[in-house]
């Protein structure tokens, strides 16, 4: 639960600070409103944080009427609250007509059980936010494609958008094709989330990556748990190489990538050439097989500031594919900065232990190690695993260590040559 105050007045962040401790928050919101309201006549609002406080659509409209008398109020968070459809669209027609707007760069409404009314009354609400940077919507069902539609639209001119927030918002083509076409006019936005989009559709994804090539600041990319298909991949991999400043990019649980959509992101990821900047990559369960090991093999040889790595539950990347993923983390001369890899299910046996164990000492900072369900690595693989990691575990700052992949005796044996510490990490 989050119920912050930003002002200048020294006085009325005691007074608010002294309220917001006292455990009767839950049956005082009323007054904590009115104390909201009389500060702000004062016009020295800055920040106003209401995260997880039950706040309701009745509560929601009067915070909204406290507002209007509001000149400097730059960031309004009211997330994981029940304000509902019609309280959430009284809060923001109320927005609309506070005295200056100017100032107003971050609104979070997700969580708040919003729905197309709400959905209207925003998209009327952000022609006058010129000076928006944060926009983070997520967890509004209620939206679905018109009201999705209906805000992307709005968002359709020349804001400083540096973060845009639409997952599990029940979007879908028209929305979609809505972003895709606002996106040319965002040039500023380093972030966008699409998480938990399947509605979308592939030729929905497919429009807004096309449309990413102008991103050129880009730095994190959510579109996991989506449609991704054959023609997205396509146009994400055609886009790519122009989002050279891009660190985060998240496409999980996007089972109709397939080998080919895979590979052909990898390659587009590997058009940035030496330069790749990318921190973290999440594949897991993207029916992932030997072509895009291939290409994610080449990619890993360039992505050398590469921390994170995701590609559990791709079996069909199979012992050859994953014996290739490990040799390519190899950094002659150097310390690679991996910090999580997880390859948990992938098809792995004897040859992936191989070359793991030798890529292993090079893997100084390596902090998750995940290979569970690989029952391909045997007793031999696991073996040669542990004996990796007994010569050179004491010196990781391991947090957990997967192993669960039904080994025998001779594996059980090579456990007890782990250090302690290796130990008290590894989980069956």
């Amino acid at each position: 639960m989050t119920f912050q105050v930003a002002t200048t007045d020294s006085t009325a962040t005691s007074r608010l600070v002294e309220l917001l401790k006292s455990e009767a928050l839950d049956c005082a919101r009323d007054a904590l409103l009115h104390v909201i309201s009389r500060q702000l006549q004062l016009q020295s609002i800055r920040a106003i944080e209401i995260n997880k406080c039950g706040l309701n659509g009745k509560q929601a409209e009067a915070l909204g009427q406290c507002l209007i008398g509001c000149s400097s109020l730059e960031v309004l968070s009211v997330t994981t609250n029940p304000v509902g459809d019609v309280g959430g669209a009284a809060m923001l027609k109320n927005l609309s007509e506070m005295s200056s707007l100017s100032q107003l760069r971050v609104l979070r409404l997700a969580g708040s059980e919003l729905g197309l009314e709400a959905a209207g009354a925003l998209s009327r609400l952000l022609p006058q936010l010129r000076g928006l940077e944060v926009l983070r919507l997520s967890g509004n069902k209620g939206f679905g494609d018109a009201g999705g539609e209906a805000i992307c639209r709005a968002l359709d001119a020349p804001f400083p958008l540096r973060e845009l927030v639409l997952g599990t918002c029940g979007l879908g083509a028209a929305a979609a094709v809505a972003l895709a076409k606002s996106l040319l006019q965002l040039r500023d936005l380093q972030m966008l989330s699409l998480g938990n989009s399947s509605g979308i559709g592939d030729a929905g994804v497919a429009a807004v990556c096309r449309a990413l090539g102008a991103q050129a600041p880009m730095r994190e990319l959510r579109l996991h748990r989506g449609s991704l298909g054959s023609e997205a991949a396509t146009a994400l991999g055609e886009s790519l190489p122009q989002l050279r400043d891009l660190q985060v990019l998240r496409l999980e649980d996007n089972r109709g990538l397939g080998d080919a959509g895979g590979a052909a992101v990898c390659r587009g990821l590997s058009a940035q050439g030496a330069g790749v900047t990318l921190r973290e990559l999440y594949l897991r369960n993207c029916s992932l097989g030997a072509g895009a090991a291939e290409a994610l093999s080449r990619l890993l040889s360039q992505a050398r500031g590469l921390e994170m790595l995701d590609l559990g539950s791709n079996p069909g990347l199979s012992d050859a594919g994953g014996a290739a993923v490990c040799r390519s983390l190899a950094v002659p001369g150097s310390v690679a900065p991996m910090r999580e890899l997880r390859l948990r299910k992938c098809g792995l046996g004897a040859e992936t232990a191989e070359a793991l164990a030798g890529v292993l000492p090079q893997l100084c900072v390596l902090q998750v190690l995940d290979l569970n369900w690989n029952p391909g690595l045997g007793d031999a693989g696991g073996v040669t695993v542990c004996r990796a990691l007994a010569a050179h575990g004491a010196e990781l700052p391991l947090r957990q260590l997967w192993l669960e992949c039904g080994m025998g005796a001779e594996f059980r044996e090579a456990l007890v040559g782990l250090s302690s510490k290796v130990r008290d990490v590894c989980k069956f």
